[in-house]
């Protein structure tokens, strides 16, 4: 197989166009990386298994608001303390604080 000096010259252009592409991706990822502070990532799956809730719940909690998120290469991500708080003020009322086995040994 022979490739001439402009086809080949065109190929690598487009790979080089490839690897300009994905590293802006990286970039961006590594900038968001950066800006939740070590803060643990949570998708939609995982989510849905925590929550018990359907797919289409979620989304309305997305919509209205009530449980922020961020979209990375478009899909969506939470932060495990935004869950958490979340949690706590929708379906927390009346539990003992997290981590406070002395309340939990005086019910028993």
């Amino acid at each position: 197989m022979y490739i001439d000096k402009d086809d080949f010259e065109e190929w690598m252009k487009r790979i080089m166009e490839q690897f300009d592409n994905l590293n802006s991706k990286l970039n961006s990822v590594i900038r968001f990386d950066q800006q939740i502070e070590k803060d643990v990532l949570l998708d939609n799956q995982d989510l849905l298994t925590i929550l018990k809730i359907s797919q289409r719940t979620l989304q309305r909690m997305r919509n209205s608001g009530k449980l922020p998120f961020r979209t990375i290469n478009k899909k969506n991500y939470y932060l495990k303390s935004d869950v958490e708080k979340y949690i706590m003020e929708h379906f927390g009322k009346g539990m003992p604080p997290k981590g406070n086995e002395e309340t939990d040994n005086k019910n028993e």
